[in-house]
């Protein structure tokens, strides 16, 4: 599964010696996502990256695509249709049974507040600058009483956490990781859930429309 790109040099190798399929699943489209996101700059290493990726590719028996946008970039750089799956994330509908929605609320005293809230890594892809204007915007509207919750961590927290000072942001909340099994639970203590991503081309293609 990549990322990371280079984890599939060792699974190449192992179907190699143990002649035995090799299916690469793709979560993300390398170099061109961190490329867009203006993570790789260096044109040796986009070179180089495109290499091992077309490498990949082409030595693998099936690709398993995370989303049909990066099917399409798959194809778009001449992988065969007919080698590609698309296989969704799933949920697992037995285990996000919510069981005490009001104890998360009542731990960080948000009983009487319209939750915002999202969860996952703060990566580079997701549009945590958007989030930020929002929570800018509502900041003085102390009759609704909204407040947006980031539940996780990642490269984007030191820019929540400045953006957040800079601003006086009281109506942004940034809650560090959780257990697994706490989760159902602070999902459904939120009144709406938000996914955000930057607006381009790459980003776009991660997500399916109904």
């Amino acid at each position: 599964t990549s990322p990371p790109l280079l984890v599939g040099i060792p699974g190449y190798l192992v179907s190699l010696f143990k002649k035995i399929p090799l299916i690469f699943e793709v979560r993300d489209l390398l170099p061109e996502s961190a490329v867009a996101m203006g993570m790789m700059k260096n044109k040796q290493l986009i070179y180089f990256s495109s290499l091992i990726a077309s490498f990949l590719y082409k030595k693998s028996n099936y690709l398993i695509a995370l989303t049909e946008g990066i099917r399409q970039g798959l194809i778009k750089v001449g992988v065969q249709e007919d080698k590609i799956e698309v296989i969704t994330n799933g949920a697992d509908t037995d285990f996000f049974s919510p069981l005490d929605y009001s104890r998360f609320r009542s731990e960080h005293n948000f009983d009487n507040y319209f939750v915002i809230l999202y969860t996952g890594t703060f990566g580079f892809i997701h549009g945590f600058e958007t989030i930020i204007k929002a929570a800018c915007l509502l900041k003085e509207n102390s009759e609704n009483k909204i407040v947006f919750v980031l539940v996780g961590d990642g490269v984007k927290r030191n820019l929540l956490n400045k953006a957040i000072k800079q601003n006086n942001l009281k109506n942004l909340k940034i809650i560090s990781p959780k257990p697994r099994l706490q989760m159902p639970d602070i999902i459904a203590a939120a009144d709406v859930c938000i996914a955000t991503t930057h607006r381009s081309e790459i980003a776009s293609g991660y997500i399916d429309r109904q």
